[in-house]
């Protein structure tokens, strides 16, 4: 994959929100929450690309048809904007990236060789817990 500009700033809206967790006295008078929408239709993809992130981030897309991410890790609204923006484009990347086919290997001769030796074994010592009677 070539390093495009995979998701243009035009595109992205962004909405800060009052955040939980850590902030001490100033977290009730600042907004460091942020929210990111991305429309994706409009993304510069081919149109499998498109389908494989539909089909992917189906359950991460709105009814309007936008991407939404959302970071209140930090404490700043700048840390967290530039989180979100890093955490939308790993996740188009994810998605849009073909599967690596799975290349069928056989087992080693080792392998099998302990499997049929531990068969063996459990097989005498099931045998063992049969009563034998004297002939």
């Amino acid at each position: 994959m070539t390093e495009r500009e995979l998701i243009p700033p035009h595109l992205v809206r962004f909405q800060a929100t009052r955040s939980g967790g850590p902030g001490g006295q100033r977290t009730n008078k600042r907004a460091t929450k942020v929210h990111l929408w991305v429309p994706v239709d409009q993304l510069p993809l081919t149109e499998t690309e498109h389908v494989l992130l539909r089909e992917r981030l189906g359950h991460q897309i709105t009814k309007q048809g936008e991407l939404e991410v959302t970071c209140e890790e930090e404490r700043f609204q700048v840390l967290n904007r530039e989180t979100a923006l890093s955490e939308l484009e790993r996740i188009v990347r994810k998605a849009i990236t073909p599967p690596v086919p799975r290349v069928p290997t056989e087992p080693p001769r080792s392998v099998e060789e302990r499997r049929h030796i531990e068969k063996e074994m459990r097989s005498e010592r099931r045998k063992t817990r049969h009563r034998i009677y004297p002939e």
